[in-house]
């Protein structure tokens, strides 16, 4: 049975200096920023680690973690598509990886594998304190997968309703039970495609799922007659392209919009605490971002 850690500790990191790897494991990866944000803090503080692209097909993800296990990796970030499939091969979850379901950050403690979720904490980042958004509380989430599950448990005690719209319905409802949301808000699931009737009655609209992304097969999920106004705030956790095709129609029809990298800056300052024991530079993770999505 696996060991649930009920409380995250922040002060985990080697000591002896011996853990000099930290890395994101993803398919694909080529395009993650989150080297750049995490090797730029770790060099102003003078942590000697190297962070790194770590691409892991499917059938190489077993033997990935086992890698991460015996080399000298502190630990890794975890991207799409594997924040669930991981978890079978953790030692230990943290409270926070088992509330949302989900791990994008693992710690190799001495060969035990650790899992954390720290996207919930980035992702509710994205909104300013006491948000009015927040408070008008009916969220559309478009996407059912590790992300989603991560911003439900973000948001589920904060907003009146979460309906979450899928291709796989029974894995939405699947999503929902295993995070609770229940217990906290209304919840309800809708069938892909997402319709105009969706957007407008709701206040809060959550893209979690690639598309939009570069590189990626489709790069449109809002219908053509889909009504937005100033009332709506229109959150996509894609951030390459910053201006994706929703967030583009969003701010053209009057929405408010929160860009991907709110939340990328917040989960990787999150998870640099985890991987150091200490704070990245106040506002360093984000100007790397900035330089970086810059030069695309």
């Amino acid at each position: 049975m696996r060991l649930i850690i009920r409380q995250s500790s922040m002060k985990n990191q080697d000591p002896t200096g011996t853990n000099l790897l930290l890395g994101i494991l993803g398919n694909p990866v080529s395009h993650s920023l989150s080297p750049n944000m995490q090797q730029s803090a770790l060099d102003a503080l003078g942590i000697p680690m190297r962070y790194l692209h770590l691409p892991v097909e499917p059938d190489q993800l077993s033997g990935a973690l086992d890698g991460i296990r015996s080399l000298p990796f502190r630990g890794v970030n975890v991207t799409i598509p594997y924040k669930q499939a991981v978890m079978p091969y953790l030692d230990q979850l943290d409270a926070t990886a088992q509330e949302a379901n989900a791990v994008n950050v693992i710690l190799n403690d001495h060969g035990c594998l650790i899992g954390y979720n720290t996207d919930s904490a980035g992702f509710m980042s994205g909104f300013s304190h006491g948000s009015d958004a927040l408070r008008r509380g009916r969220v559309l989430l478009v996407g059912a997968g590790g992300a989603a599950c991560a911003i439900v448990a973000g948001l589920m005690r904060r907003v009146s309703a979460i309906t979450v719209v899928a291709r796989d319905i029974s894995k939405a409802e699947t999503l929902l039970d295993t995070v609770g949301a229940a217990q906290h808000c209304q919840t309800a699931t809708l069938s892909w495609p997402v319709t105009p009737a969706m957007i407008a009655d709701h206040g809060i609209i959550v893209n979690a799922t690639p598309i939009g992304m570069q590189g990626f097969s489709v790069d449109r999920w809002l219908p053509e007659h889909a009504t937005l106004t100033a009332l709506h705030t229109c959150y996509d956790t894609v951030y390459i392209p910053q201006d994706t095709p929703f967030l583009v129609e969003a701010k053209r029809q009057g929405a408010h919009c929160i860009y991907g990298k709110s939340m990328l800056v917040g989960q990787g300052e999150v998870a640099f605490q985890h991987f150091t024991g200490q704070c990245p530079p106040p506002g360093l993770m984000q100007t790397v971002l900035d330089e970086s999505l810059s030069l695309l």
